[in-house]
């Protein structure tokens, strides 16, 4: 659920010259993330010989990123920041 809400936020920022191409980066990042996951996660396993240390793993590098995502720096500036394009409420109005 959070990633259509996140994918139909990120359509709305985007000018439509470049929708497509925001789209398709969007689902690469979102695909690669699900792969090294899993290839981390049994990477993890053949390490341990322990099948719940695939979850420990999927656990860290989704506590991880949300970290770096919503924790702001020192300088109260976040880690990773999203730069909006326009402003999507009068896009919005005009679709």
């Amino acid at each position: 659920m959070n990633w259509v809400v996140s994918s139909a936020g990120i359509q709305r920022m985007a000018p439509d010259s470049l929708l497509g191409r925001t789209t398709a980066i969007d689902l690469l990042l979102a695909t690669t993330a699900m792969a090294l996951g899993a290839l981390l996660g049994a990477i993890a396993v053949d390490m341990t010989g322990h099948p719940p240390a695939a979850g420990w793993v999927g656990l860290g590098l989704g506590v991880t990123t949300w970290l770096l995502v919503n924790l702001p720096t020192r300088n109260g500036a976040p880690v990773v920041t999203v730069l909006a394009v326009g402003d999507a409420g009068d896009r919005a109005a005009t679709r």
